[in-house]
């Protein structure tokens, strides 16, 4: 026998679930009511009303927010078989100022969706931001508010979360169907987030390999959706963002493993190149693209050596010809002339940690430590960094070319020998004090002297620890 307490608690609980779908309903009626008092004679479901009634319509939205406000969950907004109706009553400022003001309502509470049903109908409530509307004024847009908007947009897709990783799925391309109309000022906002949650969806499928068989054709199909959706991205005339893309999911797909998962980090790897070589022409665009490559061909051990080697040989090419000596040199001072040989030192020089640390099926994912190479990329450096105009940026070159000397020395690299790094390092003390004095040449100084108390330390260990018939890399005339 249930007591006396518990029968109430029950018949409240029961009387508060069915006033709330009473009031579900009739709010459901009030905006039908509304719409068909307010609305014209014949109205199109899926048209955008051109010519509303104003004071209707101004009326439709103060009333549109009571419900939002009340209920603070747009799932249970949804329910209210009229509200898009009544919404297509406002004119195109009243539909997207209610758009933005669902999409922040569904941020502040959190609010999921969990399926691609859901995903459609709030992506054609907020429709105005998504994508052009016909009754859309003919001027530009402020800047900074359309960005703010965009934005808003893209942190609504982190809550696009189903249960279910094929609902997941499902829920990716319906929004990517909404976004994809959005044209080429609103895709770079909105469908980065989607390839993101692809990747994670990736990883999710592995994680469900032992229940669904068929986990690697579905993780094909998201690199498929991945490759699609970052093409579109490239299409708006974006390069260094969808070079980005690509990188991420050649990683990815490096350690999902799915079927035929070194092709498809391969063709990512591979776009990124295109891009890079076609589309990206800035100096410093340049090397922050080269560096990024290489870091990827680095950490991607899923390689063969059939397709590393024309990879990390693409690297190193890339990096010697970052950029062209100028045909005309305007003088010392002229710094745009002088960035060409510095970047081009520092990517051969980031290049000799492909050889060093990049890694193949062959070699079981080990490193590879080709010291041969590693050495050429270092010497071109060298000789690269010798060909600086600028004293100061020459000098500063040295520097960062004896770190990477000392790193691979330590390392046992036997192609690195002491008799190189003594010869550096005084090279670098003579150069030194024809610097002219300015906070530049106090950095170039800094660098320097940590570089050679790093060096004592070593040196001081290896004293203490090493015994004679050590194996490790002998500092024997090694001058400081």
């Amino acid at each position: 026998m249930l007591s006396r307490q518990s029968r109430l608690c029950q018949q409240s609980s029961s009387d508060n679930r069915r006033n709330i779908w009473q009031l579900r309903d009739f709010k459901s009626g009030v905006l039908h009511t509304c719409w068909q008092g307010a609305g014209p004679p014949a109205e199109n479901s899926c048209a955008v009303i051109q010519q509303p009634y104003y004071a209707a319509a101004t009326i439709s939205f103060r009333l549109l927010k009571i419900p939002v406000q009340s209920y603070n969950n747009l799932i249970m907004l949804l329910q209210l078989s009229h509200f898009g109706s009544l919404l297509k009553l406002c004119d195109y400022k009243g539909r997207k100022a209610m758009a933005s003001f669902l999409v922040n309502n569904a941020l502040e509470n959190n609010t999921l969706l969990p399926t691609h049903e859901q995903v459609d109908q709030v992506l054609c409530l907020i429709a105005p931001l998504v994508q052009d509307q016909p009754d859309q004024p003919q001027e530009e847009e402020d800047i900074e508010d359309f960005i703010e908007e965009q934005v808003l947009v893209g942190r609504l897709a982190n809550l696009m979360v189903a249960d279910s990783a094929d609902q997941q799925y499902m829920i990716l391309t319906t929004a990517r169907k909404h976004f994809g109309a959005g044209g080429n000022r609103r895709t770079r906002y909105t469908l980065p987030p989607l390839v993101f949650h692809a990747y994670q969806l990736a990883f999710k499928y592995k994680e469900l390999s032992d229940e669904d068989d068929k986990w690697e054709k579905k993780c094909g199909k998201i690199f498929q959706f991945c490759h699609h959706t970052i093409s579109a991205l490239i299409k708006a005339e974006l390069a260094e963002l969808p070079l980005r893309l690509f990188l991420q999911g050649a990683l990815a797909a490096g350690q999902v493993k799915f079927q035929n998962y070194e092709t498809v980090a391969y063709e990512f790897i591979s776009q990124a190149f295109s891009l890079y070589e076609d589309e990206i022409s800035d100096s410093k665009a340049q090397l922050s693209a080269i560096t990024l490559i290489m870091g990827t061909v680095e950490q991607t051990s899923c390689f063969s050596e059939e397709n590393h080697e024309p990879l990390r040989t693409q690297c190193a090419l890339a990096a010697s010809k970052l950029l062209k000596k100028p045909d005309q040199c305007r003088g010392v001072a002229l710094c745009s002339h002088l960035f060409k040989k510095p970047d081009q030192c520092r990517g051969v020089a980031l290049c000799s940690h492909l050889f060093w640390s990049g890694k193949t099926t062959e070699s079981n994912e080990e490193e590879m430590h080709d010291s041969k190479r590693v050495s050429e990329c270092l010497k071109k450096g060298l000789r690269i960094a010798t060909q600086c105009m600028d004293s100061s940026v020459q000098v500063q070159l040295f520097v960062e070319l004896l770190n990477h000397y000392i790193y691979f020395h330590e390392k046992g690299n036997e192609q690195i020998k002491t008799d190189t790094i003594s010869q550096l390092v005084s090279k670098i003390r003579e150069e030194l004090p024809q610097l002219e004095a300015n906070e530049e040449t106090d950095q170039i100084k800094k660098h320097f002297q940590n570089t050679l108390d790093h060096m004592r330390i070593t040196l001081d260990h290896m004293r203490i620890r090493e015994s004679p018939e050590s194996d490790g890399p002998s500092r024997t005339g090694l001058a400081l």
